[in-house]
């Protein structure tokens, strides 16, 4: 009897001890999963392009002159405002678009 309950508890402290190192990798897995990881964000030059017009386009997106826009506005609402293709096809190569 006495040998079959030794093993038992020979047994069961296995248990317990696999437990207990189970324990100390998880702690041990938390801890670092805690500590702050570095990251690097690289932006190829047409990123950095895009990003600069757009930071223009927003910070004209401010300079509305509305007395312009309500000029235009009236001419073209009374059908006297034309522009020839040949200027709009000019403005439109010179600005690369």
């Amino acid at each position: 009897m006495s040998i079959q309950v030794q093993s038992r508890v020979q047994a069961l402290y296995n248990v317990y001890a696999a437990s207990e190192a189970f324990s100390a990798v998880q702690v041990q897995d938390s801890r670092q999963a805690k500590a702050p990881r570095k990251d690097d964000v690289v932006l190829s030059e047409e990123g950095r392009t895009f990003g600069e017009i757009l930071n223009r386009l927003k910070a004209d997106n401010d300079k509305v002159r509305k007395d312009k826009v309500d000029l235009y506005a009236e001419r073209i609402a009374a059908g006297d405002y034309h522009v020839a293709a040949h200027d709009i096809a000019a403005r439109m190569i010179d600005q690369r678009i």
